[in-house]
């Protein structure tokens, strides 16, 4: 049993096993060598390009033949690799097109100026690409804190309201227990604590959901994976819940002759735990929840299934997004949209992959899937 993380204790429990910074996480910078690489390729093929129409062509459409080259370069590369590429394609034009021909010094003062009017112009082309990405960069950098700004607000929105209800009844029934618990019989201060409780657990839970899908995201998750029964990870899901539960039936069907699973117990864990939530959610309070595994085609099939109103087919997709919460939900204790988010990127880190869709006789139904070891296979 994993109780590292199935305390009842309301400190948060995320469940979410961080990377250590040490390994770092550098973003790959592009390699100015390459640069230069592709800027010596441009003079060769500009200027044999060049050679081989010298005859058909005048000086001046020669020029801009082999500026061509500068140009590429320096839409793709820095300053560096771009007035490298500009010089080397000066003095390649210098020695095969300004006579004297194949010397690297021009021979009379109309062919110098032809030689520095290329070399001006081959820079200007290069600091303009240079401008032209830095003005990209920024625009890139303004998109991303606009949208920045845009999920931030869509955070606030969507968790405001859920936050501020556990708050609300934690503090009245906190405060009805400081006026007026000497004078209430044991009934109501135990109704009042089971209160506080509940909704402090309920708030926990809200915190946990953001903090995991931040982790999650942010891809600095470690997996702790070893083969485990299945059968013991869904228990332990199921006693994390058992508050939760009440008089709710929940069904579980797992084949005797299942195998072991690789995976971090935990997070499985923690998918199933939001898999039942969202099914207690959206099923009427007398209805069960099935919980069936079976083993297809090299994977072990998890589905959690419940008798609720099902899933319209245009939300199937959009139910993993986050902060989006279905339509047909039948209860007001839903979360912030978090969970069904959490649960795809914990599953599609095991290899495995998560869908949901409506079960016969109604009702909506959850499947992941969860890859079986080569050596269980073989």
């Amino acid at each position: 049993m994993r109780n590292a993380l199935q305390s009842a204790d309301l400190l948060p429990d995320v469940g979410i096993h961080e990377r250590s910074s040490a390994r770092g996480d550098a973003v790959p910078l592009p390699r100015s060598e390459n640069g230069y690489l592709w800027g010596l390729l441009a003079v060769v093929v500009s200027l044999g390009f060049s050679v081989s129409v010298s005859s058909f062509l005048r000086l001046s459409d020669l020029v801009m033949i082999n500026l061509l080259g500068v140009v590429a370069v320096s839409s793709r590369f820095g300053v560096g690799p771009s007035l490298f590429t500009a010089a080397i394609t000066a003095l390649g034009f210098d020695f095969f097109f300004i006579p004297p021909l194949h010397q690297l010094m021009s021979g009379d003062m109309k062919s110098t100026i032809t030689l520095l009017v290329m070399a001006a112009v081959a820079a200007t082309i290069s600091g303009f690409g240079e401008r032209t990405r830095r003005q990209q960069a920024a625009a890139r950098a303004r998109d991303l804190q606009i949208e920045t700004e845009r999920l931030r607000s869509s955070l606030l929105s969507s968790v405001s309201h859920d936050l501020k209800t556990p708050l609300a009844a934690i503090l009245g029934a906190g405060t009805e227990l400081l006026k007026d618990g000497p004078r209430l019989d044991d009934p109501s201060r135990e109704q009042l604590a089971r209160a506080i409780v509940e909704e402090a657990r309920r708030l926990n839970q809200l915190l946990t959901n953001l903090l995991d899908v931040t982790r999650l995201e942010s891809g600095k998750v470690l997996l702790r994976k070893r083969p485990e029964p299945i059968e013991e990870v869904i228990e332990g899901a199921l006693d994390r819940l058992r508050g939760r539960l009440g008089d709710r039936s929940v069904h579980t069907r797992v084949p005797g002759d299942t195998p072991m699973v690789p995976i971090d117990a935990v997070l499985v864990e923690q998918v199933l735990v939001n898999l039942v939530e969202n099914a207690l959610r959206y099923s009427p309070d007398d209805a069960p929840v099935d919980v069936i595994v079976v083993v297809e085609r090299g994977s072990i099939v998890v589905e959690i299934a419940d008798r609720g109103p099902g899933i319209p087919k245009e939300e199937r997709e959009r139910v993993f997004e986050k902060f989006y919460r279905g339509t047909a939900r039948m209860k007001g204790d839903g979360g912030v949209g978090l969970g069904l988010t959490i649960c795809r990127a914990i599953v599609q880190s095991h290899g495995g992959l998560i869908s949901i869709d409506n079960r016969d006789g109604g009702g909506a139904r959850v499947r992941f899937t969860l890859p079986l070891a080569e050596e269980v296979l073989a």
